[in-house]
Parts: structure tokens; sequence; C-alpha cells
């Protein structure tokens, strides 16, 4: 596995449909400060990488002060190799 450090920069809106049901979604670029082991000279020293992050979710409001959020987020990474060296 590859441990990556990033900063996230996202937007994210509820979605009210009725009283008790509200849509969640959000979007996100991670903005990647460190690709981990891959950027050392065993891997490929240089490379840089980038990624990306889509959810989605369904909230329901059980009662006044507690509520259900059934959701899924979605993480890419995208690493580019042209700059890096063997």
């Amino acid at each position: 596995g590859v441990a990556y450090d990033a900063l996230r920069f996202g937007l994210g809106s509820a979605i009210h449909l009725v009283d008790w049901l509200s849509l969640d979604v959000s979007a996100a670029y991670l903005f990647v400060l460190s690709s981990g082991e891959i950027d050392t000279k065993r891997f490929a020293k240089g490379v840089t990488a980038n990624g990306f992050e889509f959810g989605g979710a369904v909230v329901g409001q059980i009662t006044e002060s507690m509520g259900l959020r059934l959701g899924v987020d979605f993480q890419r990474f995208a690493l580019d190799f042209s700059e890096a060296k063997a």
C-alpha cells in the first residue's frame, strides 16, 4: 500500500426534498503533498499525483435531534510518470 498526504479542497450541498429526507452531494480536488514510497529512487523519483473525490448520500431525519445518513464516497488518484526518473 502507498500512503498519500493530501489537502482536500471541496464543495458540498444538502438538497432538501421533504421534511424528513434530503440528499447530500460533494466533490473535491485532492492536492497531493506526498506520493509516499512511489516517489523514491527505488520506484519513480519525481512522480506527480493528484486526486478527485465524489460522494453522495441519502439523509433521513428520525427525530428532531437524530438522523441517519447512508452514503458512498469515491476517491481516485492519478499518477504522472512523465517527469519521473526510474
